[in-house]
């Protein structure tokens, strides 16, 4: 019985042992955890410092702004003045160049046949489009030799810009220009 007793103490004994290893791991975990949590709660305490400064820093600003305010109602208007010019500036600029945006496509939908539709059927042979083609080529280098004429001839500067958008009517009328300042 003695023998007995013994074996089951041993057993015994040794669920003991098998607990407080368990609990000795238990306890290491929560040792663990409790650095972590110990580590985030440093970090969140540095960004709730980091916070509190930025809100002093804001609230210092936003009292020295109050102060100008009060202080300086005239650097505001003075400010506000500029920005309005500047805003007036922006607009008049947006404005020209929305002008001169229209002004190129209308100037691009003038050019000789440059936005025609193509049709699949030719009705011309490939000689008369050579043909064609030399005939705006030498159209075109005419009108290049007179927009230089025109410019040496002292023809005002923006009518020569003005009639150098390659259209058929510029084309025409710089040669008309041409021919009266020949028979004067």
């Amino acid at each position: 019985m003695l023998g007995q007793e013994y074996a089951t103490l041993g057993t015994e004994y040794d669920m003991a042992s098998k607990k407080v290893q368990d609990l000795v791991a238990d306890l290491r975990e929560n040792e663990i955890a409790q650095e972590k949590l110990t580590e985030d709660i440093d970090r969140a305490n540095e960004t709730l410092a980091n916070y509190e400064g930025q809100i002093t820093d804001a609230e210092n600003a936003l009292k020295l702004f109050a102060d100008e305010c009060e202080n300086g109602g005239d650097k505001l208007s003075d400010t506000d003045k500029a920005v309005q010019t500047m805003v007036g500036r922006l607009q008049a600029l947006q404005d020209e160049y929305e002008a001169t945006r229209v002004s190129t496509l209308e100037s691009m939908n003038t050019q000789i046949g440059l936005f025609d539709e193509v049709s699949e059927k030719c009705e011309m042979s490939i000689d008369d489009m050579i043909k064609n083609l030399q005939s705006q080529q030498t159209a075109f280098d005419n009108y290049a030799d007179n927009l230089k004429e025109a410019a040496r001839r002292g023809v005002d500067d923006g009518l020569v810009k003005q009639l150098s958008d390659g259209s058929v009517e510029s084309m025409q009328i710089l040669q008309s220009i041409l021919d009266g300042s020949d028979e004067a």
